[in-house]
């Protein structure tokens, strides 16, 4: 499913170069290109470090909050900020300057996913919205990462679709840790399911993002310390439900 997946983006990608090459010089979209492939660079905060992803100007405005709210509470967290378009960039720059690093999410494939997330070593993931993007949910639980969605919504139109593809869709929501929504303004993220509230779990959740909690859990009760940095409470899934509402006050 996931070989078959990559083989449609890539089509996908080498269709739209010609429109991607165009826009590339009127917005910008070609700026830091190889972050679009993985490439992060140098720059990156110290670590332990978390990833939160935010599309474009919404989401990067709606994230704003919340990496506040989680430099105050673990100001000893670096944060990467991730956006697909320049100008939630720019929301990233103006608003979170010295409190996160931006850097452009990968494109969805294997090879991009796998250089991101070795350069970032993100302690956990957090998507603003719906962002399901299946090879790096995957390699997110294959690592034992934690993800979560948060305010996640889809269109009545994603809906539909989503509904046509639900025996992938199972898979891919599967691999996600916790998501929250908001049942009033928002479909349930996951397809058939009823609206729920804050910091519900989506599917059965990932196994290995489960187990890698735990065990990140077990090392900060048990030793204090995780991956040659202090190890705080934020690291497990319980601190990445506590985030989003931090972020209301």
């Amino acid at each position: 499913m996931y070989a078959l997946y990559s083989v449609l983006l890539r089509l996908g990608l080498l269709a739209y170069m010609p429109a991607f090459l165009a826009r590339r010089r009127r917005a910008g979209y070609g700026h830091d290109l190889a972050q679009r492939f993985g490439r992060l660079g140098d720059g990156l905060p110290t670590e332990p470090r978390c990833w939160v992803h935010a599309v474009s100007v919404g989401e990067s405005a709606a994230a704003v909050p919340l990496v506040e709210a989680i430099h105050r509470r673990w100001p000893e967290l670096g944060i990467v900020v991730s956006t697909i378009t320049p100008t939630g960039a720019r929301i990233v720059a103006d608003r979170l300057a010295g409190t996160a690093v931006h850097r452009y999410f990968p494109l969805d494939l294997p090879g991009p996913v796998r250089r991101a997330l070795e350069a970032a070593r993100p302690r956990f993931f957090i998507a603003i919205e719906t962002e399901l993007w299946p090879n790096f949910l995957r390699a997110l639980a294959r690592r034992r990462i934690p993800s979560m969605i948060a305010n996640g919504r889809i269109s009545d139109r994603s809906f539909r679709r989503y509904l046509r593809v639900r025996w992938l869709m199972r898979r891919v929501l599967a691999d996600i840790s916790r998501a929250t929504s908001s049942p009033r303004r928002s479909r349930p993220t996951r397809p058939g399911a009823s609206a729920w509230g804050s910091a519900r779990p989506i599917g059965s959740g990932s196994r290995a993002a489960r187990t890698g909690a735990r065990r990140r859990s077990s090392s900060t009760s048990s030793s204090g310390r995780g991956r040659g940095a202090p190890v705080s409470p934020c690291w497990s899934l319980r601190a990445t439900r506590s985030a989003p509402r931090r972020s209301r006050t």
